[in-house]
C-alpha cells in the first residue's frame, strides 16, 4: 500500500531532482511543494520562483531532506546521490508518487564490486579463469515480474565500464579472448542483449542510450564502436559479421535492422557475396523501419527514411528513402531539440533565468 506524502517527509524538507522538461510535464503544478531543486544542467535558474541547485549542493546540506526524483532514468540519478549519502526507499523516492503511481522497475541496488554481485540473485554472474570486469559502481533494477540480470565472461574476455546500470533480463557475454568497452554510466535496459563473440570488440562511448528488446551480436573476430550521445529506440537488431561504425549524436528509431553481412556464405552465381563494412556518419537519423545492409555508408548529417533499404554508400547531408535507397534531397539539416514542439504542447515549461 503506497504511503501518504506526510508519512514518506515525515517532517523532512522537501526537494526535487530534475527541474527540465520532465518535471514540467509531469508535476509542474506541485512546484510550491519543493523548498528548492535540483539540476546540474539548469543550476542557477529558477522554475516558478523556485532556486535550482547544483546536486553537489547536498554535500553542504546539514539538514534532513527527502529527494524525489523527476527523470525520466532514474538510476543515474540515484548513482549521482549515492555519492553524498542518499539512499533509495529512506531518503530518495521516485516522483511518479505525484502521479498514478505506477514504475516501470520497482526496486534498486547499488553494489560496489562483482563479489556483491554474485551475492544477490537478481543477477547471474559466471566469470571463467582469466576472465576480468573492472567496474565502479553497479546498479541493479528490478522489473515486476522480471527475471534476473546476467553477465557472462568466457575465458580472457575482459569487460571495461565505469557505472554500470542492470535491469531485468538483460543480458552481457563476452566471448573468449573478447574485449567489451561501455563508456561514462551505461544504462542498459530491460531485454537487452549484448553478445561479443571470440576475440571480438564491442566499443559503446559515453552518453549513449538503449531501449528495451535490443539484440547486439558480434561474429567472431569482427567489432562494432559507437559514438558518444547516439540514441536507438526499441526492437533494435544489430549483427556485425564485417566491422560496424555508428558515429556520434546518431539517432536510430524503433525496429531498425543493421547487418553487415548474411551470417553465412553466399554465393550468386559464382560470385561470393562476403561480409562489408556497414558505416554510419555523425548525427545521422535513421528513420523507423529501416535497414542497412553490408557495404552501407551513410555521409554525417543524413537521414534515412522510415522503411528504407540502404546497402551502398551515400553523400553527406543527404535523405536517402526507398527500397533500394535512392537519394530524394541533397544538404539537409536536421535536430533533435524539439523546440517548436515544446512551445506548442508545453507553453508553460520553460525555465527562465533568475536575475535576482
Amino acid at each position: 500500500m503506497k504511503s501518504s506524502l506526510v508519512e514518506i517527509l515525515d517532517g523532512r524538507p522537501a526537494i526535487a531532482y530534475g527541474a527540465g522538461e520532465y518535471f514540467g510535464r509531469f508535476c509542474g503544478r506541485t512546484a510550491e511543494l519543493f523548498d528548492y531543486f535540483l539540476d546540474d544542467n539548469l543550476a542557477g535558474q529558477n522554475r516558478n520562483g523556485i532556486p535550482i541547485r547544483p546536486v553537489a549542493s547536498l554535500a553542504s546540506e546539514q539538514r534532513q531532506v527527502c529527494v524525489f526524483l523527476f527523470c525520466r532514468d532514474i538510476a543515474p540519478a540515484l548513482l549521482a546521490l549515492d555519492e553524498h549519502g542518499f539512499r533509495w526507499r529512506e531518503n530518495v523516492f521516485d516522483a511518479r508518487f505525484f502521479g498514478d503511481g505506477s514504475q516501470i522497475y520497482d526496486d534498486y541496488h547499488i553494489l560496489r564490486s562483482p563479489e556483491e554481485v554474485q551475492a544477490i540473485p537478481e543477477v547471474q554472474l559466471h566469470q571463467a579463469d582469466g576472465a576480468q570486469w573492472t567496474v565502479r559502481k553497479i546498479l541493479v533494477r528490478k522489473r515486476p515480474g522480471g527475471s534476473s540480470a546476467g553477465v557472462f565472461l568466457a575465458e580472457d574476455a575482459l569487460l571495461k565500464c565505469e557505472d554500470l546500470i542492470l535491469s531485468s533480463d538483460t543480458r552481457i557475454c563476452c566471448g573468449r579472448g573478447a574485449l567489451t568497452i561501455l563508456g561514462g554510466i551505461a544504462s542498459l535496459p530491460h531485454d537487452f542483449t549484448l553478445n561479443c563473440s571470440l576475440a571480438s570488440k564491442v566499443e559503446i562511448a559515453d552518453g549513449v542510450v538503449f531501449s528495451p528488446r535490443t539484440m547486439i551480436n558480434t561474429a567472431s573476430h569482427t567489432a562494432i564502436r559507437i559514438g558518444p550521445r547516439s540514441t536507438f529506440g526499441n526492437n533494435l537488431d544489430l549483427y556485425a559479421y564485417a566491422p560496424i561504425e555508428i558515429g556520434s549524436d546518431c539517432m536510430f528509431s524503433s525496429h531498425v535492422f543493421v547487418a553487415s553481412g548474411a551470417g553465412h556464405d553466399l554465393v550468386v552465381g559464382a560470385e561470393p557475396k562476403p561480409p562489408k563494412k556497414v558505416v554510419v556518419g555523425d548525427h545521422v537519423w535513421i528513420g523507423w523501419g529501416a535497414h542497412l545492409l553490408a557495404g552501407a555508408t551513410l555521409g554525417s548529417g543524413s537521414m534515412i527514411a522510415s522503411g528504407s533499404l540502404v546497402n551502398r554508400e551515400f553523400p553527406e547531408r543527404s535523405l536517402v528513402a526507398g527500397m533500394p535507397g535512392k537519394v530524394i534531397a541533397s544538404e539537409i539539416s536536421w535536430n533533435r531539440d524539439f523546440t517548436a514542439y515544446k512551445k506548442l504542447f508545453y507553453p508553460g515549461s520553460q525555465i527562465v533565468r533568475d536575475d535576482h
